[in-house]
């Protein structure tokens, strides 16, 4: 019996099995276990670290056409401020680098859609 190979998921389908996990698992040691072959694919695609692809991932879906704050991602994900501090090289990383594929592919300039401050 020959196995068929699946197609591969587009860029947003792995972004939204990233989010749904991380509404799932809240970014903790569970999330990264069960995301790692979607994060793999993202990061790769966008040339960004895993990490940095879960939090582009959310950046995506809590954005809703305006800025993001990390507040209100990590009201999202359950964390206080000093849990998502561990988080802020990467933001500082995605904030600087621009991501030229990122913002090709959604059209928009992703970074500065964060607004580095608290609600």
């Amino acid at each position: 019996m020959k196995i068929k190979n699946k197609p591969k998921k587009s860029l947003l389908e792995n972004v939204g099995e990233i989010i749904d996990l991380a509404k799932e698992y809240k970014l903790q040691e569970e999330f990264f276990k069960h995301a790692e072959p979607y994060l793999e694919k993202t990061a790769s695609f966008l040339s960004i670290s895993k990490t940095q692809a879960a939090l582009f991932s959310l950046v995506l879906e809590y954005s809703d056409k305006k800025p993001v704050s990390i507040g209100k991602i990590a009201r999202a994900m359950d964390y206080g401020r000093i849990q998502m501090l561990m988080y802020m090289d990467d933001f500082d990383v995605m904030e600087k680098n621009p991501l030229s594929k990122m913002g090709h592919f959604v059209q928009l300039p992703i970074f500065p859609v964060i607004i580095f401050h608290w609600e």
